[in-house]
């Protein structure tokens, strides 16, 4: 949506790899699992005040079931009469959980789960980008795709992790 090259994210702008990085002022993500109270909604809320840097300002709430009925209220207010360049992004396991208010405010998207040969494929690609002449790395995506039970996002994490150890390993045995 901030892309500045077209619609769809071309993974290449400033933008977007602000955005990949998890370094962009105009997507802000919270953890409602964690941060679920009240103040933690009104601090999001604060910081879509200001306008964005790029075309809009992005709250991303995930597992937004877990808000206390107080946090729910706060954000109400905002969903009802949101400024012209934020766009919400309320992400739930549980959405029977959500309240009718909110929902009803609401467009409903159903995702699936991510194919694993997808996972791999892409796990396979950050390791041909980052990690140049190294051949052994091209075993640790198929060592991980049996991990499916993790978030993709974690997924993605724990193999930054392995291709570090590797490399450490690797450069201690040169």
């Amino acid at each position: 949506m901030n892309c500045s090259s077209n619609n769809s994210p071309c993974n290449e702008c400033k933008l977007c790899l602000d955005i990949n990085n998890g370094t962009s002022i105009d997507v802000i993500e919270l953890n409602a699992a964690d941060k679920r109270r009240i103040e933690d909604i009104r601090d999001c809320l604060e910081k879509l005040r200001f306008k964005p840097m790029s075309k809009y300002k992005i709250l991303i709430l995930d597992e937004v079931h877990m808000l206390t009925t107080e946090a729910f209220n706060a954000l109400l207010k905002d969903l009802e009469e949101p400024p012209e360049y934020v766009i919400f992004i309320l992400c739930t396991t549980n959405p029977e959980k959500i309240p009718n208010t909110i929902v009803s405010r609401c467009q409903t998207f159903q995702f699936k789960s991510v194919n694993n040969i997808d996972i791999v494929n892409r796990l396979i690609h950050i390791s041909d980008n980052e990690v140049i002449n190294a051949i052994y790395e091209k075993d640790m995506p198929i060592c991980i795709h049996n991990l499916n039970s993790l978030p993709v996002k974690n997924m993605q994490q724990l193999f930054d992790a392995l291709l570090d150890s590797f490399l450490y390993i690797r450069n201690q045995n040169m």
